[in-house]
């Protein structure tokens, strides 16, 4: 095992003056906007980034917001200012080789809009399209939230696709192609089905695009159906298939398309007459099909027997206890398969409940404390071989973590509420980054001492990276102290991290990279 390498942050400032690395400030930030911002990647490898903030009110409707791109290096290349209603968010944004689209959403128009930007700056004109009202419930739900959508992605140097569930006949789904101007290319409407028909990108390649179909009775439902459908790159239907057997029940977190078509979709699996998003799942399971949806193989990887196998006791317990989210799936230079997992469990929490009955016992005392907690546990990644068979399971210890959850959290399903979790950025990992030929895989994810007034007094950032051909991972750790208002670290070039820092009074963003050990 190689030895775990821990840098001060003081040694890291040395070494990033002598290596030179970048910083940046963007100015005028009139409130914080960390979350609007995104990478721009090339080949696995990060080229650069995007921002857009809100900078000043300049009359009771309108106000003035800025665009800017930035290379790898933190040197900036593009800066647009727009003018923009009030009543206007961006609700997302993805990058496809050639430009950024960005989504956009007004609330009061109940519109939502598209431009794109190029590498050097050129922004296209609006191009607008009514919202449903399901669209205008969630979206203006998830901004009151500050959840992230996740509905547009890139699929070609050409082309987007933005996602969306609309009121039919029953509640099914969209998909639009959109252009690098953001125009319309085609549409796919998915078929009417009983109950609620949902749609999830999965992934996709030059001549198709992978969605997952959700189906249950009514919205309020737990069990749901599970399908893939495969959507041709002209909006036409391809294939589709369920994914059950005669014992099990699939439900896909992750997919990917090899060069040669090949795709492999990894999941949780279920006993067919369990509810899928309520009971416990079995393990996991890993399918490969051909690029015309004919199935290759099944693996169905147990919890209890297989992965159990290879823990301690102390190990299998905790496993018992904990659900796992799998955030990231990555396939090495050599064709295994690492899957990114962390564990998460609800629980009551007592602080929670003493504050309501100090409350009904004063009558005076008003609390909306939940009576339900988060507790976050360790990173659990998992290595599987070409043929999709167990090869590994580490176990990254972590300080374990509880958040204080609303109180509907208590109402949902543990399955929707790690999906809940990672929209709101509960959980601690942070990003997966890869080299461009896959031989290095790195995972990312934080470890958060809180101070009484502060944000946080020290972050703790660990890097756990994969080396094709090493039977172990080697491990680097970061510390970091900061007075900002909020702190963000994520991938940068190979070798850094990008961090940022949001300081409320100044009205400004503080963007500077790290180096960091292999």
């Amino acid at each position: 095992m190689k030895i775990t390498k821990i840098l001060s942050i003081t040694i890291l400032m040395l070494l990033a003056t002598v290596s030179n690395a970048q910083g940046f400030t963007l100015e005028d930030v009139g409130r914080n906007s960390l979350k609007n911002a995104g990478t721009i990647m090339e080949d696995n490898i990060i080229k650069g980034y995007f921002y857009y903030y809100f900078t000043e009110r300049i009359s009771r409707k309108q106000s003035n917001y800025q665009i800017v791109i930035l290379d790898e290096n933190l040197n900036e290349t593009a800066s647009k200012t727009i003018e923009e209603s009030n009543r206007t968010s961006m609700l997302e944004a993805s990058y496809n080789g050639s430009s950024v689209l960005f989504k956009f959403f007004d609330q009061k128009l109940k519109k939502v809009y598209y431009r794109t930007m190029d590498k050097n700056g050129n922004i296209s004109d609006k191009v607008e399209r009514d919202a449903n009202k399901y669209e205008t419930a969630v979206y203006a739900s998830n901004l009151s939230k500050e959840l992230k959508n996740a509905n547009v992605n890139s699929v070609s140097e050409e082309y987007f696709v933005d996602l969306y569930t609309f009121k039919n006949k029953g509640y099914t789904y969209k998909m639009e192609c959109l252009d690098n101007t953001g125009g319309l290319v085609w549409t796919y409407t998915a078929d009417d089905a009983k109950g609620v028909n949902t749609g999830a990108y999965l992934a996709s390649s030059k001549d198709q695009i992978l969605v997952l179909e959700a189906n249950s009775k009514n919205i309020m439902s737990r069990n749901y159906v599970f399908k893939l459908v495969s959507v041709n790159i002209d909006g036409e239907k391809g294939w589709e298939m369920d994914l059950n057997t005669s014992r099990y029940n699939m439900l896909p977190h992750n997919a990917f398309i090899a060069e040669d078509g090949v795709i492999t979709i990894l999941g949780e699996y279920y006993n067919v007459s369990d509810k899928s998003m309520k009971s416990a799942s079995q393990g996991i399971f890993v399918r490969k099909l051909d690029r015309n949806g004919k199935k290759l193989s099944d693996n169905f990887i147990s919890w209890s027997r297989d992965i159990g196998s290879e823990l301690t006791s102390k190990e299998k317990k905790e496993l018992s206890s904990y659900s796992i989210y799998f955030h990231n799936v990555e396939m090495t230079k050599s064709g295994d398969i690492i899957a990114i997992g962390e564990q998460y469990k609800k629980q009551v929490s007592a602080g929670g409940i003493a504050l309501k009955m100090l409350g009904n016992v004063s009558g005076v005392i008003s609390t909306s404390a939940s009576s339900f907690e988060i507790k976050i546990g360790d990173m659990f990644i998992i290595t599987l071989d070409q043929n999709a068979e167990l090869k590994d399971v580490n176990i990254i210890e972590k300080l374990p973590r509880r958040v204080n959850a609303g109180e509907g959290y208590g109402l949902v399903s543990q399955h929707l509420l790690a999906k809940l979790m990672d929209a709101e950025g509960y959980f601690d990992y942070s990003f997966t980054q890869t080299t461009a030929d896959r031989s290095l895989i790195s995972i990312g994810y934080t470890e958060k001492e809180r101070e009484k007034g502060k944000v946080f007094a020290t972050t703790t950032f660990n890097v756990v990276s994969f080396t094709d051909g090493d039977s172990e991972p080697s491990k680097d750790k970061i510390e970091f102290e900061t007075d900002a208002s909020d702190m963000r670290i994520n991938p940068a070039k190979p070798g850094y991290l990008l961090i940022s820092e949001y300081y409320r009074k100044e009205k400004t963003i503080e963007l500077r990279l790290e180096p960091i050990n292999f």
